[in-house]
């Protein structure tokens, strides 16, 4: 591989770390990372992708290896050079959502979404409670459903968890939050 473009990867994934520790970890947007982050079971996959097409195949690349290695607890595929704005990767996170399907996957995996312009309906676009689903690049977290089903056994009642994010996340300003996108 090109050294520039392996130096790229190293940035990007470098980004994405920092992000899921000073932001996901430290403020306990998500109980269940530190855990996986810890055991560093976590992967972290930047594709190369420039068109939805070559997309697919690394995610579904991605389904494959975790099929093959039960040591990765989630992947996190990261998307910088496609998916800019923020319904082209709602398009395609439906597309993805079908691949599972179609797959006979669905139930083993689970996909979140993080776009750095993610937007709840019904908020205002720069509304403190987008931030818990943005990260500094389009990604697409692949969850092992039987895994998310301990963490949540373990952890007990998770629907409070979002009313959780959103009063933390309420407390802090734009700008601190932006920050933790770059």
């Amino acid at each position: 591989m090109d050294e520039k473009i392996e130096s790229l990867i190293v940035t990007i994934e470098s980004r994405l770390k920092k992000w899921v520790s000073k932001f996901v970890i430290e403020l306990n947007l998500c109980p269940f990372a530190k855990h996986v982050v810890d055991a560093e079971s976590v992967r972290y996959k930047v594709s190369m992708a420039d068109t939805e097409l070559d997309l697919m195949r690394d995610l579904e690349s991605e389904f494959n290896l975790l099929e093959q290695n039960n040591d990765i607890a989630t992947s996190l595929l990261v998307v910088p050079f496609l998916l800019e704005q923020f319904d082209d990767y709602l398009d395609f996170l439906d597309s993805a959502e079908h691949l599972l399907q179609d797959s006979e996957l669905f139930g083993i995996y689970q996909l979140a979404s993080f776009h750095p312009l993610y937007q709840f309906a019904g908020t205002a676009p720069n509304a403190p409670e987008n931030f818990s689903n943005r990260a500094p690049f389009p990604t697409i977290h692949i969850l092992r459903e039987s895994q998310v089903e301990q963490a949540v056994k373990a952890y007990g009642d998770t629907s409070t968890i979002p009313t959780r994010n959103i009063a933390i996340l309420k407390k802090m300003a734009r700008k601190q939050l932006q920050q933790y996108l770059s």
